[in-house]
């Protein structure tokens, strides 16, 4: 290719007559003398570019050939060269993120699932495995969730490429409730999928049933001693208005259901005080020995109405505790009620408080940690091993009847619940049938813990 200009010249020359054969002779050896490392140089070009395109998309590594070509050559493959790293490093990052993609999808807390036509799941993240099952993959959608809603809202998407959103309850997933996502997803040149999002809505789902259970039972609470006290004057209204004593009678109950009430109602603007500054750690130093002193002197008069001797003892190396004063005193008071309305029969209750370097096992999530330990013990009936879980609910009552007589309104210890938890603490509570029980309050003497 190099030499055909010369061969052209000569052979013309030849034809026409131009050049002796002398001339020509000497000509054809001075072309085949320069053309020959030229094409030798050519080829070897044409090689090591072939090698390197060979070894795509390794050899864009390695510099291209620049020798041996005609300029155009060179021009040409520099161009090529830079187009084919181009392409590489968009390779590399579409490659990068679809990593990403996938990392971030396995970190979701949320289930997530891809659905191919024919119904089989071609994806899973480590959220679906942890909480569907081990075997997802490639299995039949209808076999890992069972919801028909959901099986039609799946086919929706992938023949209408519509988006759809639902609320299951999964029978295998006891009770617990999920809101479901479902996304068509299309992409040139590949077969449609289905992306589903499952998002847990069990707390949201119990914390509406536990707001209507809350407004039924306040309600029912109310109206209980509401329906008394107008039962009561319409009976003043009759005959009894000329009876005194059973007028005393009924005027004595009507004032004891009023002040039923209107401790029902200081309780619940209690607990609600309460729970709104939930969020909202104490950190006031606080000396329990001088709160438990007063709670004491405060009860006195009642454990001694009941026939109740109330006990204290405090260690003398109690230390200080981050907290607020108030609700820790609410905290003991309620629990000291507590003990005289249904331990009083044992005719002692012990209050008491220490300091344990590392908290039992009891403690909960404070086991381990320096602790103060606040106990109320009472020696009477005892609370049923079914029952002990539930102490904290409100308007829980382990005899509702005789809760009722002595003036209970089933908020006292779910009261006690939501301040201990404001301060991080852990309440625990063990009680034998025949023995007594003992409700113990641990607080922690680390702020941060």
């Amino acid at each position: 290719m190099w030499a055909a200009p010369g061969w052209a010249a000569l052979g013309v020359g030849a034809v026409l007559g131009w050049w002796p054969w002398p001339a020509l002779l000497a000509g054809v050896l001075v072309t085949a003398v320069l053309a020959t490392p030229l094409a030798v140089a050519r080829r070897r070009f044409i090689e090591e570019l072939c090698a390197l395109v060979d070894s795509w998309p390794e050899g864009l590594e390695r510099e291209p050939p620049t020798r041996g070509g005609w300029i155009v050559d060179q021009l040409f493959v520099t161009h090529l060269w830079r187009f084919y790293r181009w392409l590489k490093q968009r390779d590399e990052r579409e490659a990068a993120e679809e990593a990403l993609q996938e990392r971030l999808m396995e970190v979701l807390p949320d289930p997530l699932l891809q659905v191919n036509p024919k119904g089989r799941v071609i994806y899973a993240n480590r959220a679906a495995f942890d909480r569907l099952g081990g075997e997802l993959l490639e299995r039949p959608l209808s076999r890992i969730i069972r919801d028909p809603d959901v099986l039609e809202a799946v086919t929706t998407a992938l023949d209408a490429d519509l988006a759809s959103r639902l609320t299951i309850a999964e029978p295998r997933a006891r009770g617990r409730r999920f809101q479901v996502e479902v996304l068509p997803v299309r992409i040139p040149g590949e077969a449609p999928r289905v992306v589903m999002v499952l998002r847990e809505r069990t707390s949201e789902h119990m914390s509406q049933r536990m707001v209507s259970d809350f407004v039924a039972n306040a309600s029912h609470e109310i109206r209980t001693p509401l329906t008394t006290v107008r039962g009561l004057i319409e009976t003043l209204r009759g005959a009894a208005h000329r009876d005194p004593a059973a007028r005393e009678r009924f005027l004595a109950t009507m004032a004891a259901e009023a002040e039923r009430m209107n401790r029902l109602v200081d309780e619940l603007m209690t607990l609600s005080k309460v729970e709104l500054m939930e969020r909202d750690r104490p950190r006031q130093p606080v000396d329990l020995a001088e709160l438990l002193a007063a709670v004491r002197t405060s009860q006195d008069a009642r454990a001694a109405e009941a026939g109740v001797g109330l006990s204290l003892e405090v260690a003398g190396d109690l230390p200080e505790i981050p907290g607020d004063p108030d609700q820790l005193h609410q905290v003991v008071v309620n629990l000291v009620d507590n003990a005289l309305k249904y331990g009083a029969a044992g005719g002692r209750i012990a209050l008491r408080a220490g300091h344990h370097p590392s908290a039992p096992p009891r403690a909960g999530r404070l086991a381990g940690l320096a602790v103060v330990a606040v106990d109320v013990i009472d020696h009477g009936d005892g609370i049923p091993p079914e029952a002990v879980p539930r102490l904290t609910e409100r308007f829980f009552r382990v005899d509702t009847s005789r809760s009722r007589r002595l003036g209970g309104t089933g908020l006292g210890l779910a009261i006690v619940k939501h301040i201990v938890s404001r301060h991080r603490g852990h309440l625990a509570v063990e009680s034998v049938l025949g023995e007594g029980s003992r409700f113990t309050v641990f607080l922690a003497l680390d702020p941060e813990a």
